[in-house]
């Protein structure tokens, strides 16, 4: 099993910076990426435009901004441009001078985004234009995925909003509680909130002067979008970006989440049956907690644990044969059949 404690406010101070700079990207019409691993490291956001590439480093309200300098630094000769994102309270000239000296671009964040710095442009190593541009394969799954989220709903700022709601369906959210968690300006949230009550999947409370919202779990299509949006959550941040996916035989849900009675405060409980690192997995479960908001308990088998552990028919086993699971990889008959078969 795996919790832990951490600082939140520093995680979401990060989160917030990096959902800002990507809205500004978005803007600029650059197209975001994520999990890109250049010269051993995998920087906060890469963003591709007319075949140029800009990677950004982004540190938060605590993060160490020359640790960030040098990151930044160490991409500066792989693309075409390299930032550094902070928040706009913590700069001062000692910082925007090396950031110029260096070549580096400075980008301060606070209600908005503003360059302070631009880049000098490198030219980008072929390794890295072929990594970005060339090789879709390993990546084409994960963007299938949010493309359909998008698709779903207008725009990336509602999947946001539903993505908190939905994995905190029990709570109600004040609209600056929504900014503050999702990074989204109060402004945009009250722009689509309208669209999301039209639907019906968000309802609204007056509460004297203040208004909150919350999933409406009255809607027909609750349960079903609940899932979804889990579903998503799991494969695309901790399977598809984090882990190699062929090497998992079966990824679930199981627990309070995948029964429908989750609480405010229930964990996320996720079981992963396959030969992959849990060093890996736990730095991918641990991003997701932050974004999230909720943690995640999982366990780690593989193949032949598995078929140990059905063989002895031990209490987990026998939880997840018998009550509603939430398949992310793999088929939930087969996964059962070989489950009582082995605890047969």
């Amino acid at each position: 099993m795996h919790s832990s404690n951490r600082n939140t406010s520093l995680i979401q101070t990060e989160n917030i910076i990096v959902n800002k700079v990507v809205e500004y990207l978005e803007k600029k019409s650059w197209k975001v990426q994520f999990e890109v691993k250049m010269r051993g490291r995998i920087p906060d956001i890469v963003a591709t435009k007319n075949g140029e590439i800009a990677v950004v480093e982004v540190k938060g309200g605590s993060g160490d901004i020359r640790r960030g300098i040098e990151q930044a630094l160490h991409q500066r000769n792989t693309v075409n441009f390299s930032y550094l994102a902070i928040p706009k309270d913590r700069s001062d000239n000692s910082i925007v001078n090396s950031c110029e000296n260096l070549g580096i671009g400075l980008l301060l964040v606070s209600d908005s985004v503003k360059e302070m710095v631009g880049p000098t442009r490198s030219d980008a190593l072929p390794s890295v234009k072929k990594l970005v541009f060339g090789e879709k394969k390993t990546k084409q799954k994960s963007v299938s995925i949010k493309s359909s989220l998008e698709h779903l709903f207008r725009s990336r700022s509602q999947v946001l909003i539903l993505k908190l709601l939905f994995l905190n369906a029990t709570s109600e959210f004040h609209m600056n509680d929504i900014a503050r968690r999702t990074g989204l300006a109060p402004s945009t949230i009250a722009k689509e909130m309208p669209q999301l009550q039209n639907i019906g999947l968000v309802s609204r409370k007056s509460q004297g002067p203040l208004v909150f919202y919350k999933i409406n779990d009255k809607s027909v299509i609750f349960e079903e979008m609940k899932r979804i949006f889990l579903k998503f959550e799991m494969l695309d941040e901790v399977i598809m970006k984090g882990l190699s996916n062929k090497d998992i035989k079966y990824a679930l849900i199981y627990g309070s989440f995948a029964k429908g009675t989750e609480s405010a405060t229930s964990d996320i409980d996720l079981l992963v049956v396959g030969d992959i690192d849990e060093d890996s997995l736990m730095k991918s479960v641990s991003k997701t907690e932050r974004i999230s908001g909720r943690e995640i308990n999982f366990v780690l088998w593989k193949e032949e644990d598995l078929m140990e552990k059905a063989r002895k028919n031990i209490p987990l086993i026998k939880e997840i044969s018998k009550t509603p699971i939430m398949m992310i990889i793999g088929d939930e008959h087969e996964f059962k059949r070989l489950v009582k078969a082995r605890s047969g």
